[in-house]
């Protein structure tokens, strides 16, 4: 487990370099929970997603488009060794790479979601996941919690084995839409 020092070390060591993330990373090969969540923290949402991810115990990781870093660190072996689930909210350009990497190492996206934002402060979810998560994600939408904390929630409950998917689009609001990238992701691979 990494202390405090570790934590320092490598985030002055990675302020240094150009194509490291954003947030402080501690690397993936020393995380202990199945479920470790990539975040792009540039974008209030993705933040959302985060403290969610954080408060249900995964590992939280800052990331922008360039997954070199996350590569790095070792998650094609992990994903080899098994048991290791990845999640995240970001853009397109982190997510396919996260995809043609996971279909490299035999692992697939289990859920997948667009999340369109319109000017009107209206955001559009394209969601393909199991029957029953997406039975749970549309009641925690409807309910009006924060989108992304909603997802959050949804994706850390996934069952492996159900792959059978499906789709709907819901649309909710978020009050961040005058500073929204226009387009994030949202994913699962196992």
């Amino acid at each position: 487990m990494p202390n405090r020092r570790d934590f320092l070390r490598l985030g002055t060591a990675a302020a240094a370099l150009p194509f490291v993330p954003l947030a402080p990373v501690v690397p993936i090969a020393r995380a202990e929970s199945p479920l470790i969540s990539f975040c792009d923290f540039r974008y209030p949402d993705g933040l959302v997603f985060a403290h969610q991810s954080r408060r249900l115990g995964c590992s939280v990781n800052g990331i922008t488009d360039d997954i070199v870093p996350v590569i790095d660190w070792g998650l094609s072996e992990r994903w080899q060794q098994g048991g290791l689930m990845i999640a995240g909210l970001t853009r397109f350009p982190a997510f396919c790479c996260f995809d043609r990497l996971a279909r490299d190492c035999g692992r697939s996206v289990l859920y997948h979601a667009d999340h369109i934002y319109h000017d009107n402060g209206v955001v559009e979810h394209k969601l393909t996941a199991p029957p029953p998560i997406l039975r749970s994600l549309q009641a925690a939408l409807a309910a009006g919690d924060h989108w992304a904390r909603s997802i959050a929630d949804c994706m850390s409950r996934i069952d492996r084995v159900d792959t059978r998917l499906e789709a709907i689009t819901v649309k909710t609001t978020t009050p961040y839409h005058k500073s929204a990238v226009g387009h994030l992701e949202s994913w699962l691979i196992v």
